[in-house]
């Protein structure tokens, strides 16, 4: 299943690929963070021996409503390292933001979900658990972790009506990938009960 998934992957990332060039032709820009995406992080973020908690969030908003779990649980493992992961730009500079005072050079863009790509992410920053916000589904990363121990969490998750009706199309393979995650924390009862017929 990950191997298929795998190639799937690359097969779009190879269609769209002249769709990226063009638009950052087009604005005269390239794509932020490029080697971090494919794996190479800066020497602030390896394993310096402490803990590390790495979270996850998407975009802007995602990363905003990841600011109160942050808080808390750097209260209760004030001796932990946080990093912080995001996609988009914004998300990026509001991460950097808002997460600086948890330590310099913390913050990076999510690798692309490919296992070699992980596994060197993984081997990096040596996490002792992933907190995902939102319904964020990377299954060769949440795989990756587990292979090695590595507790998955999604906080905050939720799967609305519309969406829940194509993720039961997918349902074996779905099944699959949550059963990979430690705990799955969502929104509602309503998003509990949606995830729990996955």
């Amino acid at each position: 299943m990950y191997l298929l998934y795998s190639l799937l992957l690359v097969f779009w990332g190879l269609l769209l690929l002249p769709v990226f060039l063009y638009k950052a032709w087009r604005r005269n820009k390239s794509l932020p963070g490029l080697a971090q995406r494919f794996g190479r992080l800066p020497e602030s973020l390896r394993h310096d021996g402490r803990r590390t908690i790495w979270f996850h969030a998407c975009s802007v908003g995602e990363t905003l409503s990841l600011q109160p779990l942050v808080q808390d649980l750097h209260l209760q493992f004030p001796d932990s390292r946080f990093v912080f992961s995001t996609i988009t730009k914004t998300g990026q500079a509001i991460a950097i933001e808002r997460f600086k005072k948890y330590g310099p050079g913390n913050t990076f863009y999510f690798p692309i979900d490919l296992a070699c790509v992980v596994r060197r992410v993984l081997g990096w920053i040596r996490p002792a658990m992933i907190v995902i916000i939102d319904t964020e589904i990377w299954p060769n990363t949440v795989h990756q972790a587990w292979r090695r121990g590595i507790p998955v969490v999604l906080a905050n998750g939720r799967i609305s009506a519309q969406s829940f009706r194509y993720y039961r199309l997918a349902r074996p393979v779905l099944r699959r990938v949550f059963q990979n995650y430690r705990a799955l924390l969502m929104q509602s009862q309503e998003d509990a009960a949606r995830i729990a017929q996955m």
